[in-house]
C-alpha cells in the first residue's frame, strides 16, 4: 500500500513537472523545510530507514557482548523479506564459522535468536508461521482468550490453517460465541 501511495504521489509530481507554476501545490509549502515538506518527502520517497536498520537500532537497546552482536547482525541479515528466519541454525553456525570466523554452537545462536524475537514487530525472527503467531500471542495481556489462542496455535495448528473451527471448538469445548470471539481475536494484528 505504501508503494502504491508513493507511486501515485510520484506520478502526480511528474505530471506537474510539465505544467506551469499555476499547477504547483502551494498550500502548506514552507520553502523546503518544516513538517509539511518532510511529510511530503516521506510520502513520495517513503521511510528512508530500512527494515534492517530499524532492527539494528533496536539491538542498541540490549546489552550484548561483541560476539552476541556479531551473531545478531548475521541473524538479522539472514531474515527473509517477511521477517522469518528460514535458514536452519546449523547452517547459520557453519556460515558464521566460514565467513566471520565465529565458532558458535546452535544453542548460542538460539539464545541470540530469542533476544531478536523480542524486537518489533512481534513475530520477527520466527522460523515458521506457527512460531510467528505464538510470538505475537505471547505479547498480548494475560487472559483466558490468550490462553485459548495459544492452545489453538500450539495444539490445533493444522485445523486452524484449514479453518476447521468446528473441530477446534469441539476439542476445546467452546460454544459458538466463544468460537466467534476467538476467530476474530486471532486474526487481529498484535496491539
Amino acid at each position: 500500500k505504501e508503494r502504491e501511495e508513493r507511486d501515485s504521489a510520484l506520478n502526480d509530481a511528474l505530471e506537474r513537472i510539465g505544467g506551469g507554476d499555476d499547477d504547483m501545490p502551494t498550500a502548506g509549502y514552507t520553502g523546503g523545510s518544516g513538517a509539511d515538506s518532510a511529510d511530503y518527502e516521506e510520502m513520495v520517497y517513503g521511510d528512508t530507514t530500512s527494515f534492517i536498520d530499524k532492527l539494528n537500532e533496536q539491538m542498541g537497546e540490549y546489552e550484548l557482548t561483541d560476539r552476541q552482536r556479531s551473531i545478531m547482525e548475521y541473524l538479522i541479515g539472514s531474515l527473509d523479506d517477511d521477517g522469518l528466519l528460514r535458514k536452519p541454525l546449523d547452517t547459520i553456525a557453519d556460515e558464521l564459522a566460514i565467513y566471520h570466523n565465529i565458532d558458535a554452537s546452535e544453542a548460542e545462536i538460539e539464545q541470540v535468536l530469542k533476544i531478536l524475537q523480542h524486537f518489533d514487530p512481534a513475530g520477527i525472527g520466527a522460523r515458521s508461521l506457527q512460531e510467528c503467531l505464538l510470538l505475537q500471542i505471547a505479547r498480548r495481556p494475560d487472559s483466558r482468550l490468550k490462553t485459548l489462542m495459544q492452545e489453538v496455535v500450539e495444539h490445533h495448528f493444522e485445523a486452524f490453517t484449514k479453518k476447521h473451527w468446528d473441530k477446534i471448538s469441539q476439542a476445546l469445548k467452546l460454544n459458538s460465541v466463544q468460537t466467534e470471539t476467538l476467530q476474530q481475536e486471532i486474526r487481529k494484528p498484535n496491539p
